[in-house]
């Protein structure tokens, strides 16, 4: 999800959105729509604020910063909650996307 806090509330422009996109992804040749699954640990770890073992993906050069978030045991209490906390709103708006309750 490119856009995890506005993906609900920005539906109405998955049709317009949609002529300006590509078919495929860049990197990898793999489809790309607005309804497609893409990485949900990305979304995650926007919706965190970094609190996630994705954030050496961006920042490469600085990996040893974000170590404590592999496995989070050297993270702190409010960057497990931060994590926590993100997943499960976002699996909740997942959730609602798909029609569940």
């Amino acid at each position: 999800v490119g856009f995890p806090s506005g993906f609900l509330s920005l539906r109405w422009l998955a049709p317009w959105l949609g002529l300006i996109m590509d078919a495929t992804r860049p990197m990898d040749n793999m489809a790309l729509a607005w309804d497609t699954p893409q990485e949900d640990e990305v979304a995650v770890n926007q919706l965190s604020a970094g609190a996630s073992p994705y954030m050496p993906l961006m920042f490469m050069r600085r990996e040893s910063r974000f170590r404590r978030y592999y496995s989070m045991k050297d993270a702190t209490e409010k960057e497990r909650k931060r994590w926590r906390d993100a997943f499960l709103y976002f699996c909740r708006k997942v959730q609602l996307a798909s029609g569940g309750a």
